[in-house]
């Protein structure tokens, strides 16, 4: 097991643990405060890189890594590559500096412009702002621009809405889903915005519960989070438009098998089995 602050764990030359196919080891003495990222590199076989999925930063508590999920296939989605997230614009100065060590090469804003308007991004230094106003844009959740440069491998990426579950989320199962990984797995990644939203959105309850005219929390508890009946509508709906969920990748979003098999290349790891 190796271990490093960079996605590919490129410096190897130093294991920080080993093991047998079972079991675990504890790590201690690495650098405080950054994300780290280890490589498990077995015997035979390739290796794989992993690392905790969230972020875990104050102001932007959705901001999580989609990658680390495993395919029907056998194949893996590289870490590292892209992230999912709430709204950018409340970012605290130390949240953004830790968001800067990601490497973000583009940042895709899929809110209104009423909502860009009143709360603008917060973008860190050197990623690319590209606006995807998916309420108005009838092609799908995922601009041309923002496909092109993940299948051209322009580097990680980021996406986000305001709370980072409903466009974010629909989002996050579609490319997911187009890499292979199982609609339960998908499901899973869904439906943990309840948990890393949670303190967000008990503040917000506990606010809107002051008002002269309080909002009750059974009237607010449906807009703040996900269930698993929501994106099974999203799904049902795709089947019921196009036929098929790979009809919608090639018909709704424009995807022919040039493209889906350049983002396979570029976001997953592994041989299929």
């Amino acid at each position: 097991v190796y271990a490093g602050t960079d996605s590919a764990v490129s410096d190897r030359t130093k294991p920080v643990g080993q093991g047998d196919a079972t079991g675990s080891i504890r790590v201690s003495g690495l650098a405080p405060g950054k994300r780290l990222f280890f490589a498990l590199v077995p015997d035979r076989g390739a290796p794989l890189v992993i690392a905790d999925r969230g972020l875990h930063l104050k102001t932007i508590p959705n901001l999580r890594d989609i990658g680390g999920y495993r395919t029907a296939d056998g194949r893996w989605v590289k870490m590292g590559m892209i992230y999912r997230s709430d709204q950018l614009d409340r970012l605290s100065d130390s949240d953004l500096g830790a968001m800067g060590d990601l490497g973000l090469a583009l940042v895709a804003d899929l809110r209104t412009a009423s909502e860009r308007s009143h709360e603008p991004d917060r973008v860190p230094a050197g990623a690319e702002h590209l606006v995807l106003d998916v309420a108005a844009d009838s092609k799908g959740s995922l601009g041309g621009d923002m496909r092109q440069a993940i299948a051209e491998g322009a580097g990680p990426t980021l996406y986000h809405c305001t709370s980072g579950k409903d466009r974010t989320g629909w989002a996050s199962a579609v490319i997911l889903t187009l890499l292979g990984v199982p609609r339960e797995t998908v499901m899973a990644d869904y439906l943990a915005s309840n948990d890393y939203l949670r303190a967000k959105n008990e503040a917000t309850i506990a606010t809107l519960g002051k008002l002269p005219t309080p909002i009750a929390r059974e009237n607010l508890e449906p807009v703040l989070t996900v269930r698993a009946a929501y994106i099974e509508a999203a799904f049902a709906e795709v089947d019921k438009r196009y036929g098929s969920f790979d009809r919608y990748v090639r018909e709704g979003l424009g995807l022919d098998d040039a493209a889906i098999d350049r983002l396979r290349t570029t976001l997953l790891s592994g041989a299929p089995q």
